[in-house]
């Protein structure tokens, strides 16, 4: 125990992440939290050692991915800099920031090579983890996922992007069809758990990879294959949404991006059973008035589309969650629950919104941008 918290006292100096650096760190951190175990489960969340193990493999990962993708020298530097300048981050933070951008750069470039170098697939380099390593720890995190997402949500917890990116490579190259298809419902379920409270600074890689983790392939492995825990992980996962929309700490978390909360609502779907109707009104209210929130005082980012498809994304599948067999026959007070947010957040009037912005387009015509009509007579 005493030597976990001595690296974990390491993150605080920046210069010291160059001797953290080490991959064999990884899988001995994996494997101490492999042996904690209840009712012949693994449960490595349930003791704070197995906790501070998962915190280590966190920290070094992301500080190995820095320093295989030839980034830790100037994050180290920039992070010398930032951190007397903008004393309300903590440190964590800082350095989260820089793994989830450095791996959101690697994806966007599509630079194989790079990726080859970070995990060590080419020739004559060391891995940076171990396939069977990453298999124990994706069966740790399924085994105790009720655990470990109680776990995050309790207490200020490290970045895990670099992990749900770790999985999901790994995922990628993995040739057995029954064991890809465990890992894909693990890493679906852990990443979006994990979407439900991932800090701002994780942002850039958690949303670059949901582009394939939220995709209908993902998406179908999961719901063939999943396992609710029980009604109280449910509940919690349903309540950890809601709270998305109103965090108490700005710093951590920026406000949801108004197509986010659509679009998670269909992985929401997963965790809906008996006991947790008395939650869906406030699932619907939350969504919705994020989305009015923005149609009302828009961000430059946004463009019409983008509230269409969250309107659309909104209806579509929050109709899916009522389609969901426990709701056969209608909860008296779920119904009034949801007509009373249909009157008060004005749906129908959002629907016709969506209608009226689906003539407006989100780009100039094509001779204002420069566009040569040539080119666009040839491709139309």
């Amino acid at each position: 125990m005493q030597n976990l918290r001595s690296v974990l006292k390491l993150v605080q100096y920046p210069k010291a992440y160059r001797h953290l650096a080490r991959s064999s760190a990884i899988r001995g951190c994996i494997k101490l939290m492999s042996e904690i175990k209840l009712n012949g489960k693994h449960s490595p969340f349930s003791y704070e050692y197995g906790y501070l193990c998962f915190r280590v493999v966190t920290i070094v990962l992301g500080i190995c991915i820095l320093h295989r993708s030839d980034r830790l020298d100037a994050s180290i530097g920039v992070m010398e800099e930032d951190v007397p300048m903008n004393p309300q981050h903590d440190i964590i933070q800082h350095m989260g920031h820089h793994v989830s951008s450095g791996i959101f750069v690697e994806l966007r470039d599509k630079r194989q090579g790079c990726l080859d170098s970070i995990f060590g697939w080419a020739r004559g380099q060391s891995p940076l983890v171990v396939a069977s390593d990453i298999e124990l720890l994706s069966t740790m995190l399924w085994d105790d996922r009720k655990v470990f997402f109680r776990a995050l949500r309790s207490t200020y917890h490290p970045g895990i992007s670099s992990v749900v990116f770790v999985l999901w490579q790994i995922n990628l190259r993995e040739q057995n069809a029954i064991k890809s298809k465990f890992h894909s419902t693990v890493l679906s379920e852990i990443s979006f758990r994990y979407n439900l409270i991932a800090t701002s600074d994780q942002l850039h890689a958690v949303t670059y990879m949901n582009i394939d983790l939220l995709s209908q392939k993902y998406l179908s492995a999961w719901q063939a294959n999943t396992e609710q825990v029980d009604l109280e992980d449910c509940g919690e996962v349903i309540f950890a949404y809601i709270d998305r929309f109103k965090s108490p700490h700005p710093v951590l978390h920026a406000p949801i991006l108004v197509l986010h909360g659509p679009i998670f609502l269909r992985s929401l779907a997963q965790f809906v059973t008996l006991g947790t109707a008395d939650l869906l009104p406030a699932v619907l209210e939350v969504t919705v008035q994020r989305i009015w929130e923005e149609i009302k005082d828009p961000s430059e980012q946004y463009k019409p589309d983008v509230f269409v498809d969250s309107i659309r994304d909104t209806f579509v599948n929050y109709t899916m969650i009522l389609q969901n067999r426990v709701f056969r026959i209608m909860d008296h007070d779920l119904f009034q629950g949801l007509i009373d947010v249909v009157i008060e957040y004005d749906l129908i009037d959002l629907a016709a919104r969506a209608i009226l912005m689906l003539e407006l387009p989100s780009e100039p015509p094509t001779h204002k941008l420069g566009v040569s009509q040539s080119i666009t007579r040839r491709t139309g």
